[in-house]
């Protein structure tokens, strides 16, 4: 597990690693979600795989971060995320996993010059896809599942974080069934819980209207930086047409597909995995 200590940056709060190979500037990594925190990420970036130093934020209206007064339009999150990365040494480099990976796109396409590159874990093409393949799962799951996911939806407080915390461990081996990591990362992030106000709010802001594939090509159209994305091809958190990588066709991206890996590509193949980040980012740099 990685040598992570906390940070609380212009509003932005979360964890911070240092790698033990030295690297100018720093990398900010975005959280899935909506309704995470950085838990799900930083545990399994230890100091060893990574270079330079690492920032696993938690995004505005999450974990330890500020909120933005009720305001969930993208804009005011990025603009919270911007105070936060002025505040960095660059060069700045920003990765996310998943719906961390769409707010980076975001990110990035907005301010044009603020980072280096550009790495996106398992980010997602097409609501659509996404919330057919998940009904198809969620149908299949037992009646008691199904029926804390209700309760969930009611819930708030201390129970809304009991119920998401027991959902997490009983469902996470369903959606990560076969993967290679599927028990290093439950005992990761055992005790994890997410907020489903926040995530029903930013589904409502930020992936309704976003999240198809004409919305996604546009921002990587307007995008400045050499970007990777990375994908498990054994992803169970969507099917193979919710993806970011079917949709792209642009000479600056370069995507890798990983056998044997699913949602979390960084516990199921982490040699691949962190071999493939820190060549990208020394060819970004001019490293030889």
């Amino acid at each position: 597990m990685s040598q992570a200590e906390p940070f609380n940056i212009a509003g932005i709060g979360g964890m911070k690693t240092v790698g033990e190979t030295g690297r100018s500037g720093a990398t900010i990594c975005l959280h899935g979600g909506p309704g995470g925190s950085c838990q799900t990420l930083y545990p399994f970036f230890p100091s060893e795989r990574i270079s330079g130093a690492w920032y696993f934020a938690d995004i505005p209206n999450h974990g330890v971060s500020a909120g933005t007064d009720g305001d969930w339009s993208r804009g005011a999150c990025i603009e919270r995320l911007e105070r936060f990365a002025e505040e960095l040494e660059g060069p700045l480099r920003v990765a996310g996993l998943s719906w961390g990976a769409n707010v980076a796109v975001e990110w990035a396409a907005a301010h044009p010059g603020r980072f280096e590159s550009l790495v996106g874990i398992s980010g997602a093409g097409s609501l659509e896809e996404i919330a057919r393949h998940q009904s198809e799962v969620g149908a299949q799951m037992a009646p008691e599942i199904q029926e804390l996911m209700g309760r969930l939806q009611a819930a708030t407080g201390e129970e809304a974080r009991a119920l998401s915390a027991q959902l997490w461990e009983e469902t996470l081996p369903i959606w990560m069934a076969g993967n290679p990591g599927l028990e290093v990362y439950l005992e990761g992030t055992r005790g994890f819980s997410s907020d489903p106000q926040v995530a029903a709010a930013y589904i409502e802001s930020w992936l309704m209207p976003r999240l198809n594939p004409d919305q996604l090509q546009a921002l990587f159209r307007a995008l400045e930086v050499p970007v990777l994305l990375v994908r498990g091809l054994d992803d169970r958190m969507g099917n193979e047409l919710s993806g970011m990588d079917p949709y792209i066709d642009d000479p600056s991206v370069e995507v890798l597909l990983l056998e044997n890996a699913g949602h979390c590509p960084f516990v199921d193949q982490p040699e691949v995995f962190f071999r493939a980040i820190e060549g990208f980012f020394d060819r970004v740099s001019g490293v030889a």
